[in-house]
């Protein structure tokens, strides 16, 4: 997607000249950010979470991770989208901020036993 927009394949700011719909998109994009990234720091310490992983850990906690994932690289995905086709530079550092917190969620075995035992 990147190497399309750098390379003047799609055209970058088509959709720059209708100012009303870049801010409800650039508002929502916020929200949702903002809202998504603690969450996804934090699903592990959810009760719900936690009792369905020490159920089934091999496979929940898989599914748990994967979730974790994608709560932040759907909208880091749709925030660089959206900078190269509005070409305003929030989009741009919300993509940073997401590409950012995917260091503190990445699925390991010792960040599970970390974030499980915390809470005892």
């Amino acid at each position: 997607m990147i190497v399309l927009y750098e390379s003047d394949i799609i055209l970058s700011g088509a959709l720059s000249v209708n100012k009303s719909s870049e801010f409800v998109i650039l508002t929502t994009m916020e929200l949702l950010t903002l809202l998504l990234i603690p969450l996804s720091l934090k699903l592990l310490k959810i009760k719900f979470v936690k009792k369905s992983i020490a159920n089934r850990p091999q496979t929940n906690l898989l599914k748990w991770s994967m979730l974790r994932l994608f709560l932040i690289g759907l909208p880091m995905t749709v925030n660089v989208l959206l900078y190269y086709s509005y070409m305003n530079v929030a989009f741009g550092y919300m993509a940073i901020i997401g590409l950012l917190s995917m260091f503190f969620i990445y699925p390991s075995k010792e960040r599970f036993t970390n974030e499980s035992t915390e809470g005892k």
